[in-house]
């Protein structure tokens, strides 16, 4: 049976530079818009921010692409690392 590749879809209005900071310091690798890890790798893609009243948002969308399990847990690291109550 053929292993498929998991890929995992988010689009985050986090600020661009924390995303970064926080995959640069554990990623094995990092070129251009690719962050690479042991047994995934995560795409990222800045999209135009988003504005509404006079608030601006970063819009990223992020895809992580890999074995499901290894992917589902970045996925979950990644939202609990970056979750907000709002406030």
């Amino acid at each position: 049976m053929e292993n498929k590749e998991y890929k995992y879809e988010i689009k985050s209005g986090v600020k661009y530079k924390y995303i970064e900071e926080y995959f640069l310091t554990f990623c094995l690798s990092y070129n251009k818009n690719i962050f690479t890890f042991d047994g995934y790798q995560i795409i990222y893609k800045k999209n135009k921010s988003k504005k509404y009243a006079n608030i601006e948002i970063d819009s990223t969308l992020l895809t992580f692409l890999g074995e499901k399990e290894i992917v589902e847990e970045a996925v979950r690291k990644f939202r609990m690392n970056f979750l907000s109550a709002g406030g």
